[in-house]
């Protein structure tokens, strides 16, 4: 085992630490370089995690701000929810259910799932702490997301607005294909090459098999969201 390697699959990281915030390069490098990750030398992973959930929480709360102080979103959301929403925006409970309910959720599901698809393809398999540590740095690829699609629902005043392939099947006519497609964006392929890098550029898997290594991601993914949403929209229907 390389050296390279020794340094993320010790979760405890036994090489020597960087200094003072080195590591935060991360959250940069993984945009650029997410083949040549080296803030993760030596980082704490706590850290890392730390980091990526409150940047995440901040962000997701920022945007959904500026999505409800539309009118126009707001009433759009509001037709297309089963319950009332709320006449105030509060950030601290918005911030806190991002980070507990989604960014937590997040962070260790995708961690799960690339460690178990990543020991298919190398002897050599990481710790699962490593994987948290480069999960955590592609929160920098999902914060882009949030406010690009943010920005797109308020530049086309339609809620419905995203990156994803929803785009191809109209609310109207499918409600439960529209929610499936909504959560397959381009955003959520970009966090997942980058993260493939990532882990190719720690273990002896040949390069050759990334594309295979984001494929079964992105399929572990439509399984998992297809049956939430399945479930979710069955108990909505129930509801009425």
């Amino acid at each position: 085992m390389s050296e390279q390697q020794d340094i993320v699959v010790d979760s405890s990281i036994q090489a020597p630490r960087n200094s003072g915030r080195e590591w935060m390069r991360g959250f940069l490098q993984i945009l650029t370089q997410p083949a040549e990750l080296n803030a993760l030398r030596g980082a704490n992973v706590w850290k890392i995690a730390a980091m990526a959930l409150l940047m995440f929480g901040i962000v997701f709360s920022l945007t959904h701000y500026f999505e409800w102080s539309s009118a126009e979103l707001r009433q759009q959301a509001q037709l297309r929810s089963t319950q009332k929403l709320p006449d105030t925006f509060s950030f601290t409970q918005t911030l806190a259910y991002s980070i507990v309910f989604q960014g937590m959720f997040s962070l260790v599901l995708t961690s799960i799932s690339f460690f178990v698809i990543h020991r298919i393809f190398t002897k050599e398999p990481l710790r699962f702490l490593a994987f948290m540590g480069i999960v955590g740095y592609s929160f920098s690829i999902v914060c882009i997301g949030m406010v690009a699609t943010t920005l797109l629902k308020l530049l086309m005043h339609n809620f419905l607005t995203d990156f994803s392939l929803s785009f191809s099947v109209p609310y109207t006519t499918s409600p439960y294909i529209f929610g499936f497609l909504s959560r397959l964006d381009a955003f959520l392929v970009w966090q997942y090459i980058a993260i493939t890098f990532s882990i190719t550029s720690f273990t002896d898997i040949k390069e050759q098999r990334r594309v295979f290594i984001v494929l079964l991601a992105v399929i572990m993914w439509i399984v998992f969201i297809g049956s939430i949403t399945y479930f979710s929209y069955s108990l909505a229907a129930v509801s009425r």
